[in-house]
């Protein structure tokens, strides 16, 4: 009885962070009630247990970055307040503890239950992952969004899933995508097909270039007996039914080729580039402590002019907004953290897991914010997973 009810509390777990805040009441939903009683139950099992799992370089370094993340942004949250006069909101103050609190539960998980958490895990982002179908579909169709969408309560009928904006979703699918296929070692039939074809159906249909350029590379990398044949095949089915898409699937259809068209007029390449600049000379201006707590809107809101980025608030990088939020010091702990997950996949001769860590950065410059896309963190923990020696207790069962 303990067992499943142990299992089922994983799986929660596990799905709340796919969740986030779209099904919520008031300033409650699932992540932030969930993840609390799993922290305190690890703990006190940590605390219980007498055999503990041995120590590692990847591991503490993993540590080191939860702590150091989580104590040096809201430090920094002192320079933000002198410079800039930026005031933390309490959500997304709570939000920022609730990212500490999970990345240190699944490192608690790790350490006492990896293997029954690691067997949930992966259905669980299966079952998520099916979820996220049906919900884009249903988008697709009828037009419905949660309430947590940019598009809720209108006509527009672009998928967001549990998130915020397209990108989001285009980006955490992705991942999910990739991961599975990798993971299960997935081969080519019909289903599988069947599956690719909705999947590039629904990242097409959100404009994001950047998962649409990951699932290119990903299978061109690593897919390539099959990739050119089924790239024709893709090509071909498109011609054929082009005709009877929806007029709004044509017009975001021209807004997605003249996106992808990198010209000296495409602004919103332009404004980009100019975020990310901008982002960098943030190190100069907070002397490379950061200015706290999803600062970053602030940061951008602060710049006199309109600097080429449109009034646009959003850094559009999960790596610029670290560095602008949280400073020099995390920053390069996290591209340490990644690196070294990479180095040691790539030692391993796992390549094609060592290149989920470089997907994974590429896709995080799509995302929106490290508060809310919450699967990001389940993410880096999948590919430390990976990396750490204890993966061969379950491959070698």
């Amino acid at each position: 009885m303990l067992k499943k009810i142990i299992q089922f509390l994983y799986f929660l777990f596990v799905a709340s962070v796919f969740i986030g805040p779209a099904i919520s009441f008031n300033i409650f939903y699932p992540l932030r009630i969930i993840t609390p009683v799993v922290f305190l139950f690890t703990s006190v099992f940590y605390l219980q247990s007498k055999q503990k799992s041995k120590s590692s370089l990847l591991k503490t370094f993993f540590w080191v970055f939860t702590f150091l993340y989580f104590i040096l942004t809201v430090l920094s949250s002192i320079v933000g307040y002198v410079s800039l006069s930026i005031i933390p909101d309490f959500n997304d103050l709570f939000n920022f503890l609730m990212v500490f609190i999970l990345m240190s539960t699944l490192l608690l998980i790790y350490e006492i239950d990896f293997k029954r958490f690691f067997e949930i895990l992966l259905r669980s982002v299966l079952f998520m992952y099916i979820v996220f179908v049906v919900i884009c579909v249903i988008e697709f169709i009828t037009g419905f969004h949660f309430s947590s969408s940019i598009f809720h309560a209108t006509n527009i009928n672009i998928p967001t899933g549990f998130f915020t904006n397209p990108n989001d979703l285009a980006c955490v699918f992705t991942l999910m995508f990739i991961f599975l296929l990798t993971h299960y070692k997935l081969k080519f039939n019909i289903l599988i097909i069947i599956v690719t074809i909705l999947h590039l159906a629904i990242v097409f249909y959100t404009s994001s270039r950047i998962s649409l350029i990951v699932i290119m590379l990903y299978f061109a990398l690593f897919k390539t007996k099959k990739f050119v044949s089924f790239s024709f095949f893709v090509v071909i089915l498109f011609f054929v039914f082009k005709s009877k898409l929806p007029a709004s699937f044509n017009q975001n259809l021209n807004l997605l080729e003249k996106s992808l068209t990198l010209s000296k007029n495409d602004n919103s390449k332009n404004i980009r580039q100019n975020l990310y600049l901008h982002g960098l000379y943030s190190v100069k201006n907070s002397f490379g402590l950061g200015y706290g707590v999803n600062a970053s809107s602030f940061y951008y809101k602060s710049l006199r002019g309109d600097k080429g980025i449109k009034n646009i608030i959003n850094p559009h990088s999960y790596q610029i907004e670290l560095l602008i939020n949280s400073g020099v010091v995390v920053l390069f702990c996290y591209l340490i953290l990644n690196f070294y997950i990479f180095f040691l996949l790539v030692k391993k001769s796992k390549y094609e897991q060592a290149f989920h860590v470089i997907f994974f950065n590429i896709s995080l410059f799509s995302s929106s914010s490290s508060l809310f896309v919450w699967p990001i963190y389940l993410f880096l923990f999948i590919y430390f997973i990976w990396a750490d020696d204890k993966i061969a207790l379950i491959e070698n069962d």
